[in-house]
């Protein structure tokens, strides 16, 4: 992510924080996994976009596990990351599904929580005089 502060990262992140998702499945006895991007409204939680998607994947996939549920920054950039991640396992460039490969899977995440950590991580470390210096620009940015 450069050499940028962690204030440019967070304010840069800010409106572009939301969650990738890995959803396991059987089709045709294949064992695949789905993987996904969606957003976060102001006032939700992660229990409610993930009640959100359970609904949504109820329709589609009669049987299925959510195996993966990663919150980070800049939402967009890290789907098309871990696409590329696991290019070799995607069975169709317009579709989200990959061959379920457990260890290539888990490392592809890792990898993305690093490279793209939501901004609660990224604030953690961060002193009250930085804290105090974001809360200001976020101010003058929204």
């Amino acid at each position: 992510m450069g050499d940028k502060s962690v204030i440019d990262r967070v304010v840069e992140s800010y409106d572009c924080d939301g969650f990738l998702y890995g959803i396991r499945m059987n089709l045709d006895g294949r064992m695949l996994i789905k993987i996904g991007k969606t957003g976060m409204k102001v006032g939700e939680s992660d229990d409610s976009v993930i009640t959100k998607l359970q609904r949504r994947y109820n329709t589609y996939y009669p049987s299925y596990e959510m195996l993966y549920f990663v919150r980070v920054c800049d939402v967009d950039n890290a789907e098309k990351y871990i696409f590329s991640l696991l290019s070799e396992l995607r069975l169709n460039e317009k579709h989200e599904h990959f061959e379920y490969l457990p260890s290539k899977i888990e490392d592809a995440f890792r990898e993305v929580r690093t490279y793209f950590p939501c901004i609660l991580t990224m604030i953690q470390g961060m002193t009250p005089e930085e804290l105090t210096v974001l809360n200001g620009t976020l101010r003058r940015v929204k």
